[in-house]
């Protein structure tokens, strides 16, 4: 079964459409997308513990913290999977509920391994955001600003063959198109309703 799975795992980023297909084809519902969702926060956190950013928290409250985070993980799965589900539907897909969810639970899962690679850019722009103190902040692009750029590059690109076969969309690089103007849309609205600091 482990060996399955760790070749599911690498069919996740080789052949992206095709390991989210097998899943989807699988009697699989809510309880293993749970699962899902559980496992990637578990590696998640596995990897801040192993690259701390910023000041780490009491050792009591760690376990406080962590029931926070993983309910923010579920949260964030239903959240995801629901603005899939519905704009994918106004496009034209059809997805369900279940194939939404399912999906973007096994995005979570492939992602959080190659996730943590982005790490030392957060860290980067946040000492760089420290130091600016109001000012302007000057943020060196070095290797890993490079190695952040390529890594959300990379989970863009899966998020894009994920979605594209949970709606049955033929053409990945327009799914792509469509995630990267809705996210410059929210952007800019963020943006204008958030006031500067």
């Amino acid at each position: 079964m482990i060996g399955a799975v760790i070749e599911n795992l690498i069919a996740g980023y080789m052949q992206p459409r095709r390991s989210v297909r097998r899943l989807l084809d699988g009697p699989y519902g809510l309880p293993e997308a749970l699962l899902l969702a559980t496992l990637a926060y578990l590696i998640g956190a596995i990897f801040t513990i192993l690259i701390p950013v910023g000041e780490q928290p009491p050792a009591g409250s760690l376990f406080v913290l962590h029931v926070l985070g993983l309910l923010r993980q579920f949260l964030s799965l239903f959240l995801v999977s629901g603005l899939i589900f519905v704009i994918g539907r106004q496009f034209g897909g059809r997805a369900s509920w279940r194939d939404a969810y399912l999906g973007i639970a096994w995005y979570s899962v492939v992602t959080s391994l190659v996730a943590p690679l982005t790490l030392p850019a957060t860290v980067q722009v946040v000492r760089a955001v420290d130091a600016a103190d109001g000012g302007a902040v000057d943020i060196p692009f070095g290797g890993a600003m490079l190695l952040f750029t390529v890594v959300s590059g990379i989970m863009l690109w899966l998020l894009a063959c994920y979605v594209a076969e949970l709606h049955r969309f033929e053409r990945t690089w327009n799914v792509l198109a469509v995630i990267l103007g809705l996210s410059a849309v929210i952007s800019v609205i963020f943006v204008a309703l958030v006031p500067p600091a």
